[in-house]
Order: structure tokens, then sequence, then C-alpha cells
């Protein structure tokens, strides 16, 4: 079964410093994944992203990661449950799904 928290490095409120805090556990919906982070870079862009308006708080940064499939929503075929994976803003983004729609 998956947790109902977890620990996640977060910023709150806006300028406020990088802090663990316990977030609450989502399902992945259809065609989504849940990776258990191992290794993630947070660059300069967060300092910068703090001087800018409608950023929502709080913020989780980092999006070059590492990290192993922990939960899979109906109709990923792309990768298995245990399958390590990886993340870079520099792949791009699909515009579709929640986490690219809020910013």
């Amino acid at each position: 079964p998956n947790p109902k928290t977890f620990m996640a490095a977060q910023i709150c409120p806006k300028g406020g410093k990088l802090e663990m805090k316990e977030v609450a556990w989502k399902e992945p919906q259809r065609g989504e994944i849940i990776v258990k982070v191992m290794a993630c870079g947070v660059s300069h862009s967060i300092t910068q992203d703090q001087l800018l308006d409608g950023i929502k708080y709080p913020r989780t940064p980092g999006h070059e990661f590492v990290g192993q499939v922990c939960a899979m929503g109906e109709g990923e075929t792309k990768c298995k449950m245990g399958d390590m994976v990886g993340g870079s803003w520099h792949g791009g983004h699909c515009l579709t799904c929640e986490p690219c729609r809020a910013g």
C-alpha cells in the first residue's frame, strides 16, 4: 500500500528557506507515475523563480532528478514498477497534465 504522506523539501512562503515538510500522498492518475526520488538537483533557477509573481507556494523545487517508479496510474506503458527513471526540465513538457498546467 502507498503511504498517506511523504517527506519533501519545500519552499514556503515566497522568499522562504528550503525546509523538509510532510506532504499528502496523491494517487497517480491515468498515464502518470510516481517516482521515489533518490537524488535531485536544485539549481540557481529556484532563486530566480522566487522573484516572479504567480508562483504557487508551498513549492517543491528540483527539475533534474533520478529515482524509482513506486506507483503507476492506469494506462502507463512506458515503464514498470521498480524501474529507475530520471527527469529533466530540458526533456520538455507535455503542457496537458496537472503539474504542467499548474506551472
